[in-house]
């Protein structure tokens, strides 16, 4: 499992210009032991330099990066002038990035507005399950072989998310990779956005988790969970550990916040 800080989609939630300063994965995080590199949340209407700028960090340091263009930004993302800029975008990086033998994955997904990667929807309707397909062979094709292709599903339509899941695993077999952007203390192995992960994994697919937030947070446990605070990331990370039992294999990406960043060391 390789531990990818979660870069910042933003300054704050009232201002969405690029992180800076100790919003960004600073170098001496980069550094903790258990990091082995960043996840670069990207919107694209920022300056590009932010984005060459965040790999050339990773690049100085020798650590693994994976790009996460922010998606559910418009009003109307399955819009096809809407697909078709998010594809060029994804071409742009593929062309500066794509090379480099750092970049361990990209981030594919068409989400509904107000979500920067998951695939809610209750029901998906059968154009978006079909146009998240597509948009998933496009990053297959345009990134070379050894980069992974990265989804972020959710449990509100199972049945979708198997359909995704399965295609995801066909384009992109050994690469696909399907991951729940919601574990936390309050996470249950039987949760259906956990089970979708087993079943991934059985399948075929890579899988991975991103934190639901940091474990200072009160939305990381249940009200009247009274775990010391201090182990509540573990807590989270032995229900990943039981979800890796039941698929018989490890998960390959998981993107903790930056506040359990010094956590990781004491939990390799």
């Amino acid at each position: 499992m390789l531990n990818f800080a979660l870069q910042p989609a933003a300054q704050s939630s009232s201002d969405q210009s690029p992180p800076r300063g100790n919003r960004l994965i600073t170098i001496p995080e980069m550094k903790l032991p258990g990091v082995a590199g960043v996840t670069i949340r990207i919107r694209r209407q920022w300056e590009w330099q932010f984005t060459v700028d965040c790999v050339a960090r990773c690049r100085d340091l020798g650590k693994q990066y994976t790009l996460l263009v922010i998606g559910g930004d418009v009003q109307n993302p399955y819009h096809p002038d809407h697909i078709t800029s998010r594809e060029r975008f994804a071409a742009k990086l593929a062309a500066a990035f794509g090379e480099d033998s750092l970049l361990w994955g990209v981030h594919a997904s068409l989400p509904p507005t107000g979500h920067s990667e998951e695939l809610f929807g209750k029901p998906m309707q059968p154009s978006v399950i079909e146009k998240n397909q597509k948009f998933i062979k496009f990053h297959a094709d345009a990134f070379p072989a050894r980069i992974n292709v990265l989804t972020a599903g959710s449990g509100n339509d199972p049945s979708a998310m198997r359909q995704i899941i399965r295609y995801g695993i066909s384009v992109a077999p050994g690469r696909f990779l399907y991951k729940n952007n919601a574990m936390s203390a309050k996470s249950p192995v039987s949760w259906v956005s956990n089970q979708l992960v087993v079943e991934a994994m059985k399948a075929g697919a890579r899988g991975g988790f991103e934190m639901l937030c940091g474990s200072n947070e009160a939305r990381f446990r249940d009200r009247n969970d009274r775990t010391p605070a201090a182990k509540l990331y573990a807590k989270a990370m032995a229900t990943v550990a039981e979800i890796e039992r039941l698929a018989g294999k490890k998960i390959d990406y998981l993107a903790p916040y930056k506040y359990d960043l010094p956590k990781l060391g004491a939990l390799a």
